[in-house]
């Protein structure tokens, strides 16, 4: 066997281990599930209601439903799309700030994060995300009335149902463009086409008839800053954008503090003009 056989075996054998790999870790990249209840809604003295409900797939998931405050009620709810790492229970001061603004909030853990079942997968976080959007419609909840609050891998699962269902608006926080073009970022040295996950942001965005703001951080590591760019010119009018600086992709609300707060709060008076 010469020497150009034996690299080319040695390099086809390197490319498939290498590819294998990739397909093996990227789950592990893009989904962080935390099962560990680490607070509750009463920690934080709000009024929560614990839902079990059903995907088409017949998946049981878990989330919790937030009644708007007896003072100064707003129309709108939030259906809260989080992010790939941890489950609902860490997301409780989000929710607190946005449970003073009078909103109903509902936020449920995809599949195989906290007590919801199964396992999670592009396919499936979709079919949670439009099972939580039916179990909202089905407590009479004007579909015209529903925000959809999305974090990072939340905001792909959001936006996936913006393009097709109605909705006030949309609040995405450190989107990428595609999952593919995420992960390329962190590994810079494998083309595209090993990486099985889409999570097709940038050929979605555009499909979308609703208001939208997009959030990112200026130091984010994760979702490279340009990508939420990207996303902001294919989207529609009318479109906001407001940068976090200094902010990673996990820590958009505590590092944004009080002006964050304040763009959200001016979001969602101008949907109710």
């Amino acid at each position: 066997m010469n020497k150009k056989i034996k690299y080319f075996i040695c390099g086809a054998l390197i490319i498939i281990s290498a590819f294998f790999w990739i397909r093996y870790t990227e789950p592990r990249f893009l989904y962080h599930p935390g099962w560990n209840m680490e607070s509750l809604p009463v920690n934080q003295e709000l009024l929560a209601e614990d839902i079990s409900f059903k995907t088409k797939d017949n998946v049981v998931l878990n989330g919790w439903f937030f009644p708007a405050p007896l003072e100064e009620p707003s129309k709108f709810s939030i259906l809260y799309f989080h992010g790939g790492s941890g489950n609902i229970s860490n997301r409780l001061p989000i929710i607190e700030f946005l449970h003073k603004l009078g909103l109903k909030v509902f936020i449920f853990d995809y599949r195989g994060y906290g007590k919801s079942e199964g396992i999670p997968s592009e396919e499936g976080l979709y079919l949670d995300g439009r099972a939580a959007y039916d179990l909202m419609k089905s407590q009479n909840i004007n579909p015209s009335n529903i925000i959809f609050y999305g974090e990072s891998l939340g905001a792909a699962v959001a936006i996936e149902l913006a393009q097709k269902e109605k909705c006030a608006g949309v609040i995405t926080l450190g989107a990428f463009t595609t999952a593919k073009q995420m992960l390329k970022a962190s590994f810079r040295l494998f083309p595209s086409m090993f990486f099985k996950s889409n999570y097709d942001n940038i050929s979605k965005i555009n499909k979308i008839k609703a208001p939208i703001l997009i959030v990112h951080g200026s130091n984010d590591r994760i979702v490279p800053y340009e990508q939420s760019g990207e996303l902001f010119k294919k989207a529609n009018d009318p479109k906001y954008f407001y940068k976090v600086d200094d902010a990673g992709n996990n820590d958009i609300f505590e590092t944004g503090k009080t002006p964050f707060k304040k763009t959200i709060h001016l979001f969602i008076e101008k949907l109710g003009e």
